[in-house]
């Protein structure tokens, strides 16, 4: 449903019947699009241009999941397990959860970014810009890979070990400059 006139203001539910999988889910709407529970075996793509988009329950998703809002993007529910890459564009704060380890697939934030994993670690295919803050958040003993030439987070960047914990490695390429609080790295730090 990728029509640019969509203008769906009330709930919004898309359900394979018996409890199936979509195969492909693509919504494009003026609204606000806040979604529950997804279980799909290929792409979501999700398209709000002129509001933001949140979930209400957590999705699963096989392939890849491209975002786009003209306000926040909230997909931080903590049974998301999105694993395939995940992109954002065109967003006011961002913030993300992923069950596993996530590959970012590009963000563009005028705010603030905040990605958080829980079982796996941090790594990009697509550069990362954001004017806000910026946080990453992986278990203890995990890796925050973001070396992308094309980074330019101009907020405060922190990598945090979830529970006080040690980062394995930790790699940042940025175009603005890099300031950083403390660290506790087992293994390589690179920063460019």
């Amino acid at each position: 449903l990728n029509n640019n006139g969509n203008n769906l203001s009330g709930t919004i539910d898309f359900v394979a019947a018996g409890g199936g999988q979509l195969t492909n889910y693509g919504l494009t709407n003026i609204a606000d699009i806040s979604l529950g529970a997804l279980d799909i075996l290929g792409n979501l793509t999700l398209n709000s241009t002129g509001g933001s988009i949140a979930q209400s329950s957590a999705w699963s998703v096989d392939g890849s999941t491209s975002l786009a809002a003209a306000g926040n993007v909230t997909v931080t529910n903590t049974g998301n397990l999105l694993d395939g890459s995940v992109g954002v564009s065109d967003a006011v704060n961002v913030g993300l959860y992923d069950g596993n380890g996530i590959d970012l697939n590009g963000i563009t934030a005028s705010g603030t970014v905040d990605v958080t994993t829980n079982g796996g670690d941090i790594t990009q295919s697509g550069a990362l810009i954001a004017t806000g803050a910026a946080t990453f958040t992986v278990d203890d003993t995990r890796s925050i890979e973001l070396n992308n030439n094309g980074n330019n987070l101009s907020g405060t960047i922190d990598f945090v070990a979830a529970g006080g914990g040690q980062l394995t490695n930790y790699g940042l390429t940025n175009i603005a400059d890099i300031s950083l609080g403390a660290l506790d790295i087992l293994g390589n730090l690179t920063l460019n």
